[in-house]
């Protein structure tokens, strides 16, 4: 009789601070929703889209178009993984070619200012909403492609299916279906993406200033910078982002599958954050490289050097491909635009 008591008041108290914990839980969760919300009001104003929109399908897309409408080359701009300023983060590489260059970038559904709608995010449907985006803003190619990280995959994609839309790739430390040999689709978007997707949703990214935009090398106006983190704020990691993500890996073999081009130019800015003047700018990152040269010892590595060393010997194997190393982060252009707009002159005048 006394067992049996025991196990139930032992039950009743775990019942009790089960219940708690999902009270505080659900607590927490509305406090964080509702200050997103509220903030988000706030920001509002930083918000106002700099483009036009079109509908594709279902969706309204953001599309902006800065420039030269006379220009002779179109350069469409292909944004990499969950980045959601892209339009305002490429304004200063914009300044720098606005006179000798038609510049377009699309939002993808999910990034951005374009409608966050989960859509097919197969490299076909991906593909062919950014054609369609084209379309309907009457932008016509031939195209200069400018892909970033991921985006590198929709480049060369497009190159192989629709070899006539596109006068060569320009790759902004762009990926190639090689940089992901022993990924997973468990490794590229596993639980913990789909924890972050619904967290974004509540506001929870906002608790991680470390995932914001910084300004190193003071390449933005204050003004930019409140518009870029806005729209950090209100679209981080969206279910598009997450979906889009999922399919990434599948997308890869797609591309593996048709080639990469070989009678295409294509130039890969390849960027390194442990050169100068990167390294001595960004104070994050250097005190990052002197902790893991510390780890690593006395040795006569030259990190800088190494760091891309496996990816210029790959992309030696296309003669094709023009090889240039920068000095900054992944996305070059938010750090040293006019560096990569002289790379892209020279490349495109060649």
């Amino acid at each position: 009789m006394k067992l049996k008591k025991f196990f139930h008041n032992f039950f009743r108290v775990i019942l009790i601070i089960l219940i708690a914990i999902l009270v505080l839980t659900l607590l927490i969760i509305g406090i964080l929703y509702y200050n997103h919300r509220s903030k988000l009001d706030d920001e509002r104003g930083y918000l106002t889209p700099p483009g036009t929109f079109v509908t594709v399908g279902e969706h309204k897309l953001h599309i902006r178009v800065e420039g030269n409408k006379d220009a002779d080359h179109t350069l469409v701009f292909v944004h990499g993984r969950g980045v959601p300023d892209e339009a305002i983060a490429l304004e200063p590489l914009f300044a720098e070619l606005k006179d000798e260059y038609r510049m377009v970038l699309v939002d993808r559904a999910g990034f951005g200012y374009s409608d966050d709608k989960v859509s097919a995010k197969d490299i076909e449907s991906i593909l062919e909403e950014e054609r369609g985006a084209l379309a309907a803003a009457e932008i016509k190619g031939p195209y200069d492609i400018v892909a970033q990280g991921e985006g590198g995959l929709i480049a060369l994609y497009w190159a192989k299916t629709h070899p006539e839309e596109v006068s060569s790739i320009i790759g902004v430390n762009m990926l190639f279906p090689e940089d992901f040999e022993g990924v997973t689709s468990e490794k590229y978007a596993g639980f913990f993406y789909y924890i972050m997707a619904k967290g974004s949703g509540i506001g929870l990214h906002r608790l991680m200033k470390h995932l914001y935009p910084v300004n190193v090398g003071a390449v933005y106006t204050e003004k930019q910078m409140a518009i870029r983190k806005a729209l950090y704020s209100e679209g981080f990691y969206t279910e598009a982002m997450y979906e889009e993500d999922l399919e990434t890996i599948d997308n890869v073999a797609k591309v593996a599958e048709k080639g990469i081009p070989s009678d295409l130019p294509i130039l890969e800015l390849l960027a390194n954050p442990l050169m100068e003047p990167y390294i001595t700018d960004d104070a994050q990152m250097a005190e990052e490289y002197a902790e893991a040269k510390q780890e690593a010892g006395e040795t006569d590595i030259d990190f800088a050097g190494e760091l891309n060393r496996e990816r210029r010997d790959f992309l030696k194997n296309y003669k094709n491909v023009t090889v240039k190393e920068l000095s900054g982060p992944a996305r070059l252009y938010t750090y040293c635009p006019k560096d990569v707009a002289d790379a892209i002159r020279e490349f495109l005048k060649r």
